[in-house]
């Protein structure tokens, strides 16, 4: 503050300690003058942008159900069986068949067995959540204020959990790790990069198709690590020893795993036949969320050009490995279920915000605009007037 006091006081030697109601403007500028140049007030700011938005995080994500508090509804009736079934170590795959994991009691629901569990691992997770946003924001801007803006909009976005579904949190982490390979740690495999890839492991255990989400983009990564950087690809291996640590952790025999994966795949293969609903008129919104899909994906593809010429059809099919499965888990079930891909879409969208505005030119902004502005209303609308 003693530069700021500097400022002042000479200001007040060349114009007297009075001043008029138009030289307001003018220390006010040399206060503001005087807190960008001081680096504790700086320190202090980002400091204070970092816990807000750590607070923010944890409000989002860390479940605070009310204890006590159980549903009526199918939802609620098969995330308490979830609870359950790891309390009393059922082996998934055999005694517990469905297209949740033995972790799927993260997904939702409460039980004093599991919540204090449930509670340590949503806060680590909203740390490296945390952690991995503001190294992304800060990588491709300078500006902490915008880095701020831009971190807390996502986790917003990324905390709604419409009719209970959290694919929108869960699917960050993989949105996160395309960006950190591909684009933030782009030589070498960091620390950073290895506790997503556990998170992602565990992820895959809560819920079935982030399992086959999840391997995918593993895939990805390997064979990028083998072409461009000629190295073996321990992506690969620390995602799969993930799952088999996280496995055997919540009690389940490590030769069952096969098992769960076959009964999963099963019952995930007859989940179009089985589950499809259609609602009337909802066709328009169908091919609005298609358009607004090929546009962002059409976006990725050409920044990974740019930045990656040929291996940039790998993030490009990624992020359109991760658009499919919010579109199929959208509108199979046309039934309320499609606010949460297009939640997924908006994410994927915000996600890449600082990616677009660094590596397209100023005129090549105005498609990534009318994406935000102009389509994602129109899905908008088309899920209010329902």
């Amino acid at each position: 503050m003693n530069s700021i006091r500097r400022k002042i006081l000479i200001w007040k030697l060349k114009h007297g300690d009075e001043y008029k109601q138009q030289d307001r403007p003018q220390v006010h500028a040399l206060i503001i003058e005087g807190i960008k140049s001081d680096p504790h007030i700086k320190y202090f700011l980002q400091f204070l942008g970092r816990m807000s938005s750590l607070t923010i995080i944890l409000a989002q994500f860390v479940p605070h159900e009310i204890s006590g508090k159980y549903g009526t509804s199918i939802d609620s009736s098969y995330l308490q069986a979830l609870h359950t079934a790891f309390l009393e170590s059922m082996q998934f795959g055999k005694d517990f068949i469905f297209t949740y994991g033995p972790w799927g009691f993260l997904y939702g629901g409460y039980d004093p067995g599991t919540h204090s569990l449930a509670l340590v691992i949503w806060i680590a997770l909203s740390l490296l959540f945390w952690w991995t946003g503001w190294k992304i924001a800060l990588h491709f801007s300078k500006n902490g204020l915008l880095s701020f803006i831009w971190i807390v909009t996502v986790s917003i976005l990324a905390g709604l959990t419409p009719f209970q579904n959290i694919d929108v949190r869960l699917t960050e982490f993989v949105v996160l790790l395309l960006i950190l390979h591909f684009y933030v740690d782009d030589s070498h495999l960091t620390a950073g990069q290895i506790l997503t890839i556990f998170a992602l492991s565990l992820i895959s255990l809560i819920k079935f198709n982030f399992m086959v989400l999840g391997g995918g983009i593993i895939l990805l990564l390997g064979i990028d690590t083998v072409i461009r950087f000629k190295r073996f690809p321990w992506v690969i291996i620390l995602y799969s020893a993930g799952i088999l640590l996280f496995w055997i952790i919540s009690g389940q025999k490590w030769d069952l795993i096969g098992s769960y994966f076959h009964y999963s795949l099963v019952l995930q293969a007859g989940f179009t036949e089985a589950m499809m609903t259609a609602r009337q008129n909802g066709m328009s919104a169908v091919i609005i969320f298609v358009i607004l899909s090929v546009c962002l994906c059409g976006l990725i593809g050409y920044t990974g050009w740019k930045r990656h010429r040929y291996i940039g059809i790998l993030p490009f099919a990624g992020f359109s490995l991760i658009v499919f499965n919010a579109f199929k888990y959208g509108y199979v079930r046309h039934d309320g279920h499609e606010v949460t891909a297009v939640l997924i879409l908006l994410f994927c969208s915000l996600a890449m915000l600082i990616i677009y505005t660094s590596e397209l030119r100023v005129d090549e902004r105005w498609l990534f605009r009318s994406l935000i502005t102009g389509g994602c209303p129109e899905l908008s609308g088309d899920l209010t007037c329902k």
